[in-house]
């Protein structure tokens, strides 16, 4: 079978919403016979078989379930493996398309060779459903939509009063794409886009805008690269570390209007969030140990923010060219402070009293050389963004 496109979507409990994003890929203007979706479902305990029953798509459609839930990589290179097309579509099973988002995706990568094609500064939101969790602020703003919109939510409020799922949306609806009606932008990384343009122009870190709920590969540079790490479990950075293999591979990241997607709102346990983020960044910057990965934490913790990283790790790359036998305490002292405070942030500890951390023969004189080749560089004055964001943690040794 001559397959072109294989788009690849793991689920766990989204049902009814991975439906609606189902139902808008039987929607494409692709030739159905050229592509294929493989659905992942990892141990969903909610309706998610019933999709086998309420999805005829014109297009090959293979079902594949976990018999528990194994996490987001794993699923994913369960698709992967099992896929037959030339591009691999990764995409999330809250993600609704456009009729046109597979040919899209298609055209872009007959225009230039490994091309990692994103839709990233294009994200959409929409309500397709309102949940019972949903606190009284979001139904109040779902609420207002509805009525922006001159669409009605009286026959649906008595399901939603006996705390049931009340999806706002049908097949028809997508097919007609409503979707449109109640969705809103939401782009991702909206000040890289202002600064530095879709082509990044002096941008050093692509791979942090890599984003795998909507994003389109070459399989022959999976092939080259792998696939995602599988050590990564729970929420965050299995993408981001898959992006920075392909930056390693030098694929070429491109951003496109035309291939984003609207995510569907749902219920977020934040807490549970940043739990798994800390602890899949420590496993992520683990692997590498590079610096322009560990500074990343300074993100996180929102010390910095993505533009003033780039000018650090911009900086650091030039005081290392310039210096290559000069600073070497300053230089692997602060990588050494940044993967100690990602290590205490996997573990939910307080970051405080690093000195006594790094366990240090002479801690004393280890920051005293420190701060003194800190000062001497900082002299120089041309690395003044490397060494304010050396100064935003200096007060944690």
């Amino acid at each position: 079978m001559d397959i072109d496109v294989s788009v690849i979507i793991p689920s766990y409990n989204r049902y009814p919403q991975n439906l609606l994003t189902l139902y808008s890929l039987q929607n494409q203007t692709f030739d159905p016979s050229k592509m294929e979706v493989i659905f992942i479902d990892d141990g969903s305990t909610d309706e998610t078989p019933l999709i086998l029953n309420q999805f005829t798509p014109p297009f090959l459609f293979k079902y594949l379930r976990n018999d528990k839930n194994c996490g987001r990589s794993i699923s994913r290179n369960m698709g992967i493996e099992s896929s037959l097309g030339k591009i691999i579509i990764l995409l999330d099973a809250e993600m609704i398309v456009d009729p046109d988002f597979v040919q899209n995706h298609y055209n872009h990568h007959q225009t230039e060779e490994n091309q990692v094609v994103l839709g990233t500064f294009y994200y959409k939101s929409v309500y397709t459903c309102i949940f019972p969790e949903f606190d009284p602020v979001t139904k109040l703003k779902i609420e207002n939509i509805l009525k922006d919109k001159n669409l009605n939510l009286s026959s649906k409020e008595l399901q939603l009063n006996k705390g049931n799922i009340v999806q706002l949306l049908s097949q028809q609806d997508i097919q007609a794409q409503k979707y449109q009606l109640l969705a809103h932008e939401a782009p991702y990384f909206p000040q890289i886009l202002k600064h530095f343009g879709e082509q990044l122009s002096g941008y050093h870190l692509p791979w942090t805008t890599f984003l795998s709920g909507f994003v389109s590969i070459p399989r022959s540079l999976l092939d080259k690269i792998g696939g995602f790490e599988e050590s990564f479990k729970g929420w965050g950075f299995e993408d981001t570390e898959l992006g920075y293999r392909l930056y390693l591979a030098e694929a070429k990241f491109r951003y496109y209007p035309n291939v984003s997607a609207y995510h569907q709102e749902h219920p977020i346990n934040y807490v549970n969030i940043y739990h798994d983020l800390m602890k899949n960044f420590y496993r992520y910057q683990e692997k590498y140990h590079t610096f322009e990965i560990s500074v990343h934490i300074l993100v996180l913790l929102e010390e910095i923010d993505m533009i003033e990283e780039n000018l650090v790790v911009r900086q650091h790359k030039q005081l290392t060219q310039d210096y290559p036998d000069d600073f070497a305490h300053f230089k692997n002292g602060f990588h050494m402070i940044l993967q100690k405070i990602a290590f205490l942030c996997s573990k939910d500890k307080t970051i405080s009293n690093l000195l006594y951390e790094l366990n240090l023969k002479d801690p004393k004189q280890w920051k005293q050389k420190l701060l003194s080749e800190r000062d001497h560089i900082n002299s120089l004055g041309h690395y003044q963004n490397f060494i304010k964001a050396f100064n935003t943690i200096e007060h944690l040794l």
